[in-house]
């Protein structure tokens, strides 16, 4: 017989937080440093059956105590319905309860107990437990909050929103929104029509507890960042409105208004060239930082939320188009130094389609092709790389073995260049200019145009 496990956590809400102002916060990103504009995140409660898409939220203000009894007994009284097997509802208790080990230190004995008493077993989570981990992760989820189960009051204190969604109506909406049924895999329809759902008075039987325990919890210890954590940047509040239905209003981080927004010429370009120079984000400003990995949590590459400004200057640092934002720079009385300037771009795993693309937008029919080969070459080379220089630019391609993506240029398919056209390098100064360069550093490559000059003519 399987064994129904579920998950408990209690976390610091990266995506949900309160504000005097605005009542309860949701953002769609995941941010950090809240409090420098009057929000205060919220403690999420949660837990989870292991193996279905099955979690329950509630949402706490810092500092206040959580009654975990109260708070699993609701779940267990709930009857999802099972589409898999309708007779079958998914209820009652689990037969292990694994707990987050963070609470290890603060859950009352008197807790335990109540639990080994509903004959629950319990162990605790292990900091480097991945399934529990993605488990956990359910509850950071953007609360999607309807207005099905209450109904929103108007505000008549003078705030800038006027229908504030209140920690109890987010609650309330939160208890009808547990069962994701979109998920349900084959599998998992298998496991629903299994005999561990079938009707059991002993898992639908809760002794209550002699006493109801009151859990506080500290902040600093359930708070978890990830590399996907944002820092909130140029916050904007979009109010709640009435069209086409009721919608409560919503925090935008990084805000970039309508009329500002840019002109989304060259977009699969200036997509392309952004994936093949992430290892340079880092040295790109604070808010166009942000923008990107915005877009690469999202698993998308929609770069049409980002300000004409920034926008041009993308275009400019992956080698797409210069031309805009050097007028840009001209039209604020400032002028770019007339120097060579190296497009370094790491193609290892990019897709051989998308490399010749990228190949074609920013090399000109007119420029210089060769590959830049080390002297006493290992047997197994770790990089190869391509290059193609005009009269004030040079792209350099850099592509691992690994991945075997210099096909590209092997099968002919990037334009202008031309195999066998080869610029000799000692294989020290290969190998420093390639590990700076993907390290952040692509002006090393600037030597290159020296270094290779007399080859240049050689290849023309």
């Amino acid at each position: 017989m399987s064994i129904r496990a579920q998950h408990l956590t209690v976390q610091l809400s990266k995506r949900v937080f309160e504000s005097e102002e605005f009542g309860i916060v949701r953002s769609q990103d995941m941010l950090y440093g809240v409090e420098s504009f009057n929000m205060q995140p919220l403690l999420i409660v949660g837990v989870s059956y292991e193996q279905l898409p099955i979690h329950y939220r509630q949402y706490a203000r810092v500092g206040e105590s959580i009654c975990l009894e109260k708070f699993l007994m609701d779940f267990w009284a709930y009857k999802h319905e099972n589409p898999a097997c309708p007779e079958h509802p998914v209820t009652g208790k689990p037969d292990v309860l694994i707990i987050d080990h963070r609470l290890e230190n603060v859950l009352a004995p008197s807790f335990l107990s109540w639990l080994t008493n509903n004959g629950i077993q319990y162990d605790y989570s292990t900091s480097k437990s991945r399934k529990f981990s993605a488990v956990a992760r359910q509850h950071q989820v953007y609360p999607d909050v309807k207005i099905e189960h209450h109904t929103p009051t108007e505000s008549t204190d003078g705030a800038a929103e006027r229908f504030k969604l209140t920690l109890e109506n987010l609650n309330t909406e939160m208890k009808h929104q547990q069962f994701t049924y979109s998920m349900i895999s084959k599998p998992m329809r298998s496991l629903l029509q299994s005999s561990v759902w079938e009707p059991n008075a002993e898992i639908e039987t809760v002794v209550e507890p002699v006493v109801y325990t009151q859990t506080f919890v500290d902040p600093e210890i359930m708070a978890r960042h990830t590399q996907n954590d944002l820092n909130i940047y140029n916050p904007h509040w979009h109010k709640s409105t009435n069209t086409p239905y009721f919608q409560y209003g919503y925090l935008i981080n990084n805000f970039v208004s309508e009329s500002a927004l840019a002109d989304i010429d060259h977009q699969r370009e200036l997509s392309l060239g952004l994936v093949a120079m992430e290892y340079l984000w880092p040295s790109f400003d604070e808010g166009i930082q942000l923008r990107l990995k915005q877009f690469k949590n999202k698993g998308c590459r929609n770069l049409d939320s980002l300000s004409k400004s920034d926008y041009n200057k993308l275009l400019y640092l992956t080698g797409i188009d210069t031309e805009a934002h050097i007028n840009e720079l001209k039209a604020n009385g400032l002028i770019l130094k007339d120097e060579v300037k190296s497009f370094v771009y790491d193609i290892s795993k990019m897709d051989v389609n998308d490399i010749s693309h990228l190949w074609r937008s920013v090399v000109p029919a007119s420029a210089k092709t060769f590959e830049v080969v080390p002297v006493l070459m290992e047997k197994k080379q770790k990089y190869r790389v391509f290059a193609a220089q005009t009269t004030g630019a040079q792209f350099i391609f850099i592509c691992s073995c690994r991945y075997k993506k210099a096909a590209a240029f092997d099968q002919g398919m990037c334009r202008g260049y031309k195999n066998g056209n080869v610029v000799p390098l000692n294989k020290a100064q290969f190998d420093t200019m390639v590990n700076e360069a993907l390290a952040g550093q692509p002006s090393v490559f600037d030597e290159l145009r020296t270094t290779a000059k007399k080859h240049i003519d050689r290849v023309a």
